[in-house]
């Protein structure tokens, strides 16, 4: 007999709930993007876009960049349309032909044509330094910013804006071409890109601070969805009964299900396949066991993996593991807290996850 234990819902504010049974994965539209792991920190998806807030001597303003169509010059490498990463007020300034490869380079691909320009090397290691290129368009906006020296400074920078607060980011320092000009430092976020900027200027610093993000001009994932666990049972029977072994010890099989009730689909973006991360915590908030699940794609590929959520399509992600300590000893009897997050590429404070409660007992 099958039993799903009472679930607490988390991020949506939704009340707690029993999860109920739903379609293996069907009507649930998943797309395959060609930026590969280095995009994490400057996302191309198309269509999104950045707003931020600036302040400085001179007052407050606010600017967007935002990503436009797939260039047909050179198709292959799938340069997309950068409009207005400057900063500088739009209007009819050319956008930037870009894109990222594997070890996390921001390329460009001049309008005059000719080879690539770098931009930024957003995977390299502390230390590292480059010489930023720009093409004609962004050279004309950022003329401080051609051939500056660009030194990775920290990769575990832990930055507040008034998006939200963001672990693991990258910082780059700048050393531009003018003393009253031109950009100081960045950060970039893992699964949002650019997340705060400081430039120079004649009375002083601007600092850029983003704002919100994404497709509806909000940090994904959206508001209203819900999240659940479908656990096979929610007591588990330790037989000890002599002469026991721990391969009888029992096994956890379940589903972390997420669903988006709105009228507006929820994309959620992965690294090679739908994956989910799993900790199971005694009583004492002690870590007692680490498990992972997916959706059976492709979890070492490089390639990025966006799943719409929509009102009939949710998702479900397996899971199966043992309960058993790393020593093949069994798990004391008690009740413990299962907690479950999805690995997609929003920084992890905002990813959705569920948390169940489970009970073991022992007979001896």
């Amino acid at each position: 007999m099958r039993i799903v234990p009472a679930l607490m819902v988390v991020f949506a504010g939704f009340p707690a709930m029993t999860a109920a049974a739903i379609p293996e994965r069907e009507g649930v539209e998943i797309r395959v993007n060609t930026p590969p792991r280095g995009s994490s920190y400057f996302p191309l998806l198309l269509e999104s876009n950045w707003v931020f807030e600036r302040s400085g001597p001179a007052g407050s303003d606010t600017w967007v960049a935002r990503v436009g169509g797939r260039s047909t010059f050179n198709p292959r490498y799938g340069h997309v349309a950068l409009i207005g990463f400057s900063g500088e007020q739009q209007g009819h300034h050319e956008p930037a032909m870009v894109r990222v490869d594997r070890e996390g380079v921001l390329w460009e691909q001049p309008d005059t044509g000719g080879s690539e320009l770098v931009w930024y090397r957003l995977l390299d290691p502390v230390g590292s330094t480059w010489t930023m290129q720009l093409g004609t368009a962004e050279r004309q906006l950022r003329p401080c910013d051609q051939g500056a020296q660009i030194t990775v400074a920290s990769r575990d920078e832990v930055v507040q804006v008034p998006a939200g607060t963001f672990p693991g980011a990258v910082r780059l320092d700048f050393v531009p071409q003018c003393a009253d000009g031109g950009t100081l430092s960045e950060w970039f976020a893992p699964g949002v890109g650019l997340i705060k900027r400081v430039s120079n200027s004649v009375l002083g610093p601007v600092v850029s601070e983003l704002v919100h993000t994404g497709p509806d001009r909000r940090l994904p994932p959206r508001g209203g969805y819900r999240t659940e666990f479908e656990l096979d049972h929610a007591f588990y029977v330790n037989n000890l009964m002599p002469p026991w072994n721990p391969e009888t010890l029992p096994w956890v099989h379940g589903r972390f299900v997420i669903r988006n009730p709105g009228p507006e689909p929820l994309e959620l973006v992965f690294s090679g396949c739908a994956s989910v991360s799993l900790v199971l915590v005694d009583e004492h908030g002690n870590i007692v066991l680490t498990a992972s699940g997916d959706d059976g794609g492709c979890c070492i590929c490089l390639y990025l993996l966006t799943v719409s959520v929509g009102p009939a399509r949710p998702i479900a992600i397996p899971f199966s593991f043992q309960l058993v300590l790393d020593d093949e000893q069994p798990l004391p009897d008690g009740r413990y807290a299962l907690r479950a997050v999805l690995n997609t590429l929003d920084p992890e404070p905002i990813r959705p996850g569920a948390a169940a409660v489970i009970e073991i007992h022992s007979v001896r």
